[in-house]
């Protein structure tokens, strides 16, 4: 009987260990199945293998995730004709201070001068527009005719059919979260008389057609406010032709007037449509392309806008600039200062830390907090 006891106490502690240690297996197997790396025999795929915004090795520098950019960089003199909707072309217009629209300089032809530039993950377009005075042979009935109420003959300080006019227009973009070459056209400046800068439309981009055309729109492409094409027309990639169309918005604005709360778009037909030719120049061609643009004009001193440029944005208007916080806001979506950047600096880190998967966890959720896939 004793013997029986014994064998009985000793098939129990077995047990007894037998179920301790089969508890210990199952509270850690979840953490060990977790360490495991993706990808093999024994787990799922990576999804780094289907979807690019999840690869280590995929770059987020623009000119990384498509070459082809570089061929659109650079310093580029473009000579633009300027049409209505209806064909004809645009001609000069008194200036309404009040509604701050019509312009009273030579319209129909007029020479910009662009600088686009793409340094990693950014990509920034800088254009100095200059334009002539009205044509002699229309400046003199122009500049006589009765004034309305709040409307001028001229901008700045200049003298109406004897002086031209200079102006900027650019944009700023990002790389974003797809790593699929194209940017996020976040931030967009007009200079005087219209002074308009801040936040882009939603869904304005730009992106590579094929390895000759680059489009860029403002919202997006069902509800076109602003669209231009570029096309490379030589070997070397020194002549593009171009056209830029624009519709004018109709935007309903939440109550608080606040430009992120956009809540309708709505487009009217076409108002607008330029065509241009742009060659590509070095540094000093362009800068004394400029300076020659402002003489030919005679745009006055005070109208003119630096160059070269001292900064990496022309505008003239208070807080008209986009700042390093807009670039890292849920606005510029810039992947080197988002808040999954900082987390984990890249899925390389993590393939160095003791518990990778949870690294990669940590990592993918706080991607996904920001990451709005287009």
């Amino acid at each position: 009987m004793r013997s029986n006891a014994s064998t009985s106490r000793l098939a129990q502690s077995q047990m007894m260990s037998l179920f301790f240690l089969l508890s210990a297996i199952l509270l850690i197997l979840p953490t060990t199945i977790s360490a495991l790396q993706c990808g093999t025999r024994l787990t799922t795929p990576c999804r780094s293998a289907t979807d690019r915004r999840y690869s280590s090795t995929a770059s987020n520098d623009l000119l990384l995730q498509n070459p082809t950019w570089s061929n659109f960089t650079g310093y580029w003199i473009q000579r633009y004709r300027y049409y209505n909707p209806d064909g004809t072309l645009r001609q000069p217009s008194l200036h309404s201070t009040v509604k701050n629209f019509g312009f009273p300089y030579k319209r129909d032809e007029f020479v910009a001068f662009v600088n686009f530039t793409i340094v990693g993950t950014k990509m920034y377009r800088h254009g100095y527009l200059i334009y002539e005075p009205i044509p002699r042979d229309q400046a003199v009935e122009f500049c006589s005719q009765p004034l309305p109420k709040d409307f001028v003959y001229v901008l700045g300080n200049g003298t109406c059919g004897v002086t031209g006019y200079a102006s900027e227009h650019e944009f700023f973009g990002t790389s974003g979260y797809e790593k699929d070459g194209k940017a996020l056209l976040f931030w967009s400046n007009m200079g005087p008389p219209y002074n308009s800068a801040g936040p882009g439309l939603p869904n304005s981009k730009a992106y590579l057609v094929g390895d000759n055309t680059a489009y860029y729109h403002a919202g997006s492409p069902d509800t076109l406010v602003f669209g231009w094409t570029d096309v490379m027309a030589n070997e070397e990639k020194t002549e593009m032709g171009g056209s830029s169309t624009s519709s004018r918005p109709a935007l309903k604005f939440s109550d608080t007037s606040d430009h992120d709360a956009l809540t309708d778009l709505v487009t009217e037909p076409l108002i607008s449509n330029l065509l241009y030719t742009s060659t590509k120049l070095t540094e000093e061609e362009w800068i004394a392309g400029i300076e020659e643009a402002y003489e030919m004009a005679n745009v006055p001193i005070a109208d003119r806008i630096a160059v070269p440029m001292t900064s990496d944005c022309l505008s003239r208007i208070e807080d008209g600039c986009p700042t390093e916080e807009d670039y890292c806001s849920e606005l510029g979506k810039d992947p080197e200062c988002t808040e999954s950047k900082k987390i984990c600096a890249n899925q390389r880190e993590c393939q160095r830390r003791p518990m990778k998967s949870r690294c990669m966890q940590e990592c993918l959720v706080a991607n996904n907090k920001q990451h709005r896939p287009s």
